[in-house]
């Protein structure tokens, strides 16, 4: 009952209102920081979905561009092989005007 008494006393009624004030503000704090944890990992979630989605199609636009230089390189090598054969060719052709060409 003395208790009861100290509660309704002037400063036991400012104890009390800080007491509540304190575990008002634990409460409120851990549902903020829950709350706000829970959104945090979930747009942390999103990012890493869609860092991973970035990641699948620069790996696939990457081999899309290595096969792409390797058929340029093949195809450059070919043009150079048909160069030479053309100028052997014109080489063969001039050395033939030539020969008939003076007689």
């Amino acid at each position: 009952m003395s208790d009861l008494l100290y509660l309704i006393s002037e400063e036991g009624i400012a104890v009390f209102l800080l007491l509540v004030v304190l575990l008002g503000v634990g409460y409120f704090g851990r549902w903020f920081i829950t709350n706000y944890t829970a959104r945090v990992d979930t747009k942390y979630a999103e990012l890493m979905r869609e860092i991973g989605e970035i990641k699948t199609e620069v790996l696939e636009n990457n081999k899309k561009l290595y096969s792409m230089t390797s058929t340029l390189v093949g195809n450059q090598r070919a043009i150079g092989e048909d160069v030479n054969a053309i100028e052997s060719s014109l080489d063969t052709l001039l050395k033939y005007i030539k020969a008939n060409g003076s007689k």
